[in-house]
């Protein structure tokens, strides 16, 4: 295999994530950065591979992608580490063209656990589509802003605080009507339909929070 030394056999192993089905029904329409969300990858690193053609999309004026693209993505995204462009362009496509295969065997000393790979992407899948049904919107709501589901807080701004660095008791504290899996969904969402432009409003009020540097000397005056 060009490019590629292994001295011993080697499986590309998935981890499980429970008896979770690939089903045929599924949207075949995903945006980049909801494929970057279910995959783990990087919103650039899922358009380099769409660049390098990992992945073959019609080229439209928005991109979409299949369940099936998802799954090339996802496995990408974990052979990158291990095997060179040209040897996982023809790996990807091998899969892409037998959607039911369970394992790939590349050569003799590589085989990789595609049905691992697709419960682990039905399963973020999933959880994506409990973000999806955790936001709504409402005109009498904060103007129609996306919200958490039966609450006034706003998803973006619950993802960006968890960005910055506050912790889910730390959100919690401040927003007793969230729970833990709402925080988590919040992030999710935000991550796969990120907001576009400024923020409209921030969660604690019309005073933005500043962060206030202060000399260990000034701590005993």
């Amino acid at each position: 295999m060009a490019g590629l030394r292994i001295q011993r056999p080697i499986t590309i192993m998935y981890p499980q994530a429970g008896n979770v089905f690939w089903v045929k029904t599924m949207r075949s329409d995903f945006s980049l950065t909801e494929a970057a969300t279910v995959t783990g990858m990087k919103v650039k690193m899922v358009h380099k591979a769409v660049e390098n053609q990992i992945v073959e999309v019609e080229r439209t004026e928005r991109t979409a992608l299949s369940a099936n693209e998802l799954l090339c993505l996802q496995l990408e995204g974990e052979l990158a580490e291990f095997l060179p462009l040209n040897v996982r362009r023809r790996v990807i496509r091998d899969v892409a063209r037998q959607p039911r295969i369970e394992r790939y065997r590349a050569s003799d000393v590589l085989v990789v656990e595609v049905a691992s790979a697709r419960r682990r992407l039905a399963s973020s899948l999933r959880r994506l589509n409990l973000a999806r049904r955790a936001v709504t919107s409402n005109p009498d709501i904060m103007g129609g802003e996306l919200v958490i589901k039966g609450t006034r807080v706003p998803v973006h701004s619950v993802a960006a605080m968890v960005e910055q660095g506050a912790s889910v008791a730390d959100i919690l504290a401040g927003y007793p009507s969230l729970s833990s899996e709402q925080i988590e969904l919040a992030v999710i969402y935000a991550s796969a339909y990120p907001q576009r432009g400024r923020p409209r409003k921030q969660p604690w009020g019309d005073t933005p929070v500043r962060l206030v540097k202060i000399a260990l000397k000034d701590l005993g005056d």
